[in-house]
């Protein structure tokens, strides 16, 4: 589906205004945050970036986002992209002063870019000195969330700022749609266990982190964060960050229509 909001939010967020300053000794750690739609992996990105210290873990590997590498040197749609020279102009581009470069990666992204040859996946993964997966525990709300942001295509806020006034799509409509909501739920896990089977196959550790703790508890689950990656976790370094609606939350008569088609009990135990 055509989405120039999103086209233009890309563009933004690849641009160089966005850059960071150059470290001056290079790379010293790469993490990489294996994550699924709408498992709050914009949030969780969002708070490294705002620290500092973790580099600007985007979806560099995206389709969308590499077409907006190529949008940003002037080359045509078609032009054939060398993945690891474009890693290493990220890197270059996105790493903090501290040494630290993040990325983000959702499993699909990952088999697209080794749809050819998935030999080459342990290699590309083990270039990571920490792998963080991102889990969400309630799958029902991620599969509403993920079904809404299909419908609208506005899959974050930065959407919707890239948009003018009156484009429709801030005001489309979302229809209660089971097998659309079903199979939502069904690329979430099967998703979620790609990523747990690859991992494991190519004998990576990896730390799980869930989305539910960061609305929580944002403080403390960023510094386990911070920690896991050995990077400074005192509150100098924390950054301000404004409270984030919950996606999928319980007072979501979408996400209580659907809890009720599977005949789930409701959060406060009423239901069958």
């Amino acid at each position: 589906m055509n989405n120039p909001g999103n086209v233009v939010k890309i563009d933004h967020l690849m641009s160089s205004a966005r850059d960071l300053p150059v470290p001056p000794a290079g790379v010293s750690l790469r993490y990489l945050i294996c994550s699924t739609a709408r498992c709050g992996s914009n949030l969780v990105g969002d708070f490294l970036h705002g620290t500092g210290l973790a580099g600007d873990p985007l979806e560099y590997l995206n389709g969308r986002f590499m077409a907006g590498f190529l949008r940003s040197q002037g080359l045509p749609p078609a032009h054939r992209l060398d993945v690891q020279q474009y890693l290493a102009a990220m890197e270059h581009r996105r790493t903090s002063p501290n040494g630290c470069f993040g990325l983000k990666m959702h499993y699909e992204h990952l088999q697209a870019l080794f749809a050819r040859d998935r030999s080459q996946v342990p290699a590309f993964l083990s270039r990571f000195q920490k792998l963080i997966v991102l889990r969400r525990r309630d799958k029902l709300a991620q599969a509403v969330s993920l079904h809404r942001a299909r419908v609208t295509q506005l899959w974050t806020s930065e959407d919707a700022r890239f948009l003018p006034a009156d484009d429709p799509r801030l005001h489309r409509p979302v229809p209660f749609d089971p097998p659309a909501l079903a199979r939502a739920l069904y690329d979430i896990v099967a998703q979620e266990e790609g990523w747990e089977q690859t991992l494991k196959q190519a004998g990576q550790p990896f730390s799980v982190f869930w989305y539910e703790d960061f609305v929580a508890d944002r403080t403390a689950a960023g510094t386990a964060l911070l920690q896991t990656l050995g990077l400074p976790c005192d509150k100098a370094v924390l950054p301000e960050v404004a409270s984030v609606r919950r996606q999928g939350s319980d007072d979501d008569p979408m996400l209580s229509a659907w809890r009720g088609y599977l005949g789930c009990r409701t959060r406060t135990g009423e239901g069958s």
